[in-house]
């Protein structure tokens, strides 16, 4: 009989490619010569990187394979787990764990040398790391930019002063944008966002420019493209609801829901009635979901029109193919909204989670539910029960509670299986993760640390839990970039 460690290196390589690569490095290299040199081959590693960046919903051109080493692969495949399990332990029951970065680094509008003349305003917005913590996204009033901070964990700082890409929204005439919601191209190696372009100077009517760019940070020279632009046409300046998708824009403006394809130029637009107010909508698996003041409301992507027909204005009678209410009693006066993951990660296979928030009495209440969307029956009806719905397409998982002033920062992260949330409090930046389908009847034994800095106002700081990466608002002109996770490499000193 053949020993174990004696089979063939393609064989042990199959064999290797179902670990976990914490399990790899930190055991299974360490039984014997052979395991050891079966996990030094590129080969694994690059499929390893792969599934770990498929499973964590991390940005592909984040890593260039060709250019790593064994210990840079060690480093990224294992940052997920590295952060959730050296950092993300069960405080004690008195007080939050804190901990402390193993580098920061900063993008500093001051420095005069670097970006003086440049155009750079100081009214930042919004800051969004792209999932894998290598790209920041900072929105501000007249401009939006990409930056490539360098790899999460080296000491080295960011390697590039001035932006990969820039869109001055001032060309445009723009105030601004809805908000960052980047989203992956298609072929998984360039990142979509929108902008909006109101003109107002009819007072009665306001025509709103809607403009998908493209840019692919790992080509010789990024910059961002315009893929194409839309004009729709409404009854005075209106705030709207907007989700991007991998070739679709979705809008929600008054009493209308409009569907537009950028890619073929096509678009759709019916009628919605909705209870109460309109909270949140999410793209999933070609369904629309419209979360209103009593539950959820989906459809199908309806049979769009080329936009230079009079089809693609022509308002139809659509109704949901499926309405799912929560018995959650609201009250009027009572606040509430939604809470989910970034629209990034529903590109990524991941299934559709999200909470319920109500805020009642210096409390703030979370109910967290899972929605499974397989094949929808038409014009049904289904009534959720406690905690089981018939037929089983959505399931409530836990409740639990945090205190009033703590504001969720942006919308949830994937990282290692789990769903993290934070928030800014007095004490610093709290962050939370709960495995994404753990089960609870009361509050859930959730895990929290505390990142000690000043409270910030919501999408002013952003956290990348698959690299254990937080940019936040320093200043009004300074960036700071915390690092958790060191690379192999790195020589840590402690304060």
């Amino acid at each position: 009989m053949t020993a174990f460690q004696e089979l063939p290196l393609e064989i042990l390589l199959e064999i290797f490619g179902f670990l976990d690569p914490t399990d790899i490095v930190c055991g299974v290299r360490m039984v014997c010569h052979a395991f050891y040199g079966t996990s030094l081959a590129r080969s694994l590693w690059k499929d390893l990187l792969f599934q770990v960046c498929l499973e964590n919903g991390i940005f592909s051109k984040t890593f260039d394979p060709e250019a790593m080493s064994i210990r840079d692969f060690e480093h990224a495949t294992t940052m997920p787990r590295r952060f959730l399990q050296t950092h993300l332990r069960k405080p004690s029951p008195d007080n939050a764990r804190i901990i402390k970065p193993s580098s920061k680094h900063y993008i500093d509008f001051l420095d005069e040398e670097i970006y003086r003349g440049k155009g750079f305003e100081k009214d930042i917005i919004r800051l969004y790391l792209i999932p894998g913590g290598r790209y920041l996204l900072t929105h501000h009033s007249h401009s939006i930019h990409m930056w490539d901070l360098g790899l999460p964990g080296d000491p080295r700082g960011v390697p590039k002063k001035l932006p990969l890409g820039s869109i001055d929204l001032h060309e445009q005439g723009a105030n601004g944008a809805p908000g960052l919601t980047p989203h992956p191209t298609r072929d998984g190696k360039g990142i979509l966002l929108f902008t909006c372009l109101d003109d107002m100077s009819d007072i009665n009517t306001c025509t709103r420019d809607v403009r998908v760019y493209s840019i692919y940070p790992g080509a010789p020279e990024p910059r961002f493209t315009l893929v194409k632009n839309f004009t729709v046409l409404l009854p005075g300046e209106s705030y709207g609801l907007y989700k991007l998708g991998y070739d679709m824009l979705v809008m929600v403006l008054e009493n209308q829901m409009r569907v537009w394809n950028f890619i073929t130029n096509e678009s759709a637009v019916w009628k919605i009635e909705i209870v109460g107010q309109y909270e949140s909508i999410f793209l999933k698996d070609e369904c629309i979901i419209l979360c209103d003041g009593r539950g959820l409301l989906i459809w199908d992507v309806p049979p769009l029109h080329p936009c230079n027909s009079a089809k693609a204005y022509e308002m139809q009678e659509l109704p949901p193919i499926l309405t799912l209410r929560l018995e959650e009693e609201i009250f009027p006066d009572l606040k509430f909204n939604y809470e989910g993951l970034a629209d990034w990660y529903y590109s990524t296979g991941q299934p559709f989670y999200f909470d319920f928030v109500v805020c009642p009495q210096r409390t703030v209440h979370l109910t967290r539910y899972r929605l499974d969307l397989g094949p929808l029956p038409k014009d049904e009806t289904f009534k959720l029960e406690g905690s089981v719905l018939i037929p089983h397409k959505l399931k409530r998982l836990m409740s639990f509670t945090v205190p009033e002033d703590d504001g969720i920062l942006e919308e949830f992260r994937v990282a290692d299986d789990n769903i993290v949330m934070y928030w800014s409090a007095p004490n610093g930046l709290n962050i939370q993760s709960i495995p994404r389908d753990m089960e609870s009847q009361g509050t859930p034994e959730a895990i929290v640390v505390v990142y000690e800095m000043a409270m910030v106002d919501r999408y002013l700081s952003t956290l990348c839990s698959s690299s254990g990466r937080v940019c936040h608002l320093l200043q009004p002109d300074i960036i700071e970039i915390a690092d958790f996770i060191p690379h192999p490499n790195q020589v840590i000193k402690l304060d």
